[in-house]
């Protein structure tokens, strides 16, 4: 495994395609671990509640930290394949899941803890030329009034791109429509 000296990116010198990739660029390894130390990733997790059917905003939730995940086939490893030509996945974030799990998130995550209901993709925009904002909507009828604990977004439908552990649970109630918005930053 290369690190990248704590922020979390790594490469698996056991894929013999990237193995490959970075022998043919001549670098050593103490110049693959420069490189990808500008490298960085992170996201952030927010819940806006609105009065269901109407944009009428019931309450804005804090930004929450949260992971994106890096094992084989999930989070930053499909940015890797995908920047070694592997195109298997898209690498478009496509669905979110919010859950009741209580785990600690870790990169070795392929799913949610216990996800409850997904949804597609509602909006997307690049607020600024390094930031991604995705939000996510879970109307009344489909989020059923319960306490929530975590939320992930997912590439191509099934592969986990990040997973948050809301700090504080989110309560939701009759009448009362979710949107989870997220933003991941590369630096």
């Amino acid at each position: 495994m290369i690190s990248n000296g704590g922020l979390g990116l790594g490469l698996n010198m056991n894929n013999e395609h990237i193995k490959n990739l970075l022998k043919s660029l001549s670098l050593s390894d103490e110049n693959i671990l420069k490189v990808l130390e500008e490298i960085g990733s992170s996201g952030k997790v927010r819940i806006l509640k609105h009065k269901a059917g109407t944009k009428d905003l019931i309450s804005v939730g804090h930004w929450m930290k949260n992971i994106v995940v890096c094992d084989s086939n999930t989070g930053r490893n499909l940015i890797v394949q995908k920047l070694a030509g592997i195109n298997t996945y898209t690498c478009n974030i496509t669905h979110g899941s919010i859950g009741t799990g209580q785990a600690t998130p870790a990169n070795s995550d392929t799913h949610l803890t216990t996800p409850i209901v997904t949804v597609a993709l509602t909006d997307s925009s690049i607020p600024t030329v390094n930031v991604a904002s995705l939000q996510f909507f879970f109307p009344d009828n489909i989020l059923a009034n319960g306490t929530y604990y975590e939320f992930g977004t997912y590439i191509d439908t099934n592969q986990l791109f990040n997973h948050c552990l809301f700090d504080t649970s989110y309560v939701k109630a009759a009448g009362e429509d979710t949107t989870v918005e997220v933003q991941f930053t590369i630096n």
